[in-house]
């Protein structure tokens, strides 16, 4: 199963800044977390927070598309993801601007057979269970006239 972020920001003209950054905080960034949480806030854009390798960010983006890979224990899953447009991080994006995003789920299903294949498989069967079926009922109607003939 795949979990697809997908954002989009429309510039209606060249000079609006309609730029974001995204963060997925990992699920054991706790502290990260809170010190951005807390940042954002209370308005302290000054704050400095550090995260864990396992946090991604990604700065400066006009658009963005993620797929999270292995979402069949999505209940169990507690990861935050931000879609930020204030000046935190450092050296991120800063937008007056509000920011319209989608997020669009997709699930992929592999299947172990081919439709088209089982198709023509069963429809070969119906084929051959009209041609025995067809033949039974040649041998019995052949049969009776015979037994029919000699009586």
């Amino acid at each position: 199963m795949f979990l697809t972020f997908a954002l989009n920001s429309m510039q209606t003209n060249n000079y609006q800044n309609a730029k974001f950054d995204i963060i997925i905080f990992d699920e054991d960034d706790t502290k990260g977390f809170e010190c951005y949480s807390d940042a954002a806030h209370n308005l302290k854009w000054d704050t400095d927070c550090t995260f864990s390798d396992k946090t991604q960010v990604f700065l400066d983006q006009d658009k963005f598309e993620q797929s999270l890979i292995g979402l069949d224990n999505l209940s169990k899953m507690t990861k935050h993801v931000i879609i930020d447009n204030t000046p935190l991080p450092k050296g991120g994006s800063f937008s007056e601007f509000d920011i319209n995003a989608m997020l669009s789920v997709r699930t992929d299903y592999s299947m172990q057979y081919n439709i088209k294949h089982l198709t023509i498989y069963c429809g070969l069967l119906c084929l051959l269970l009209l041609f025995v079926i067809a033949a039974q009922i040649y041998l019995y109607c052949k049969l009776r006239k015979d037994t029919n003939s000699k009586k």
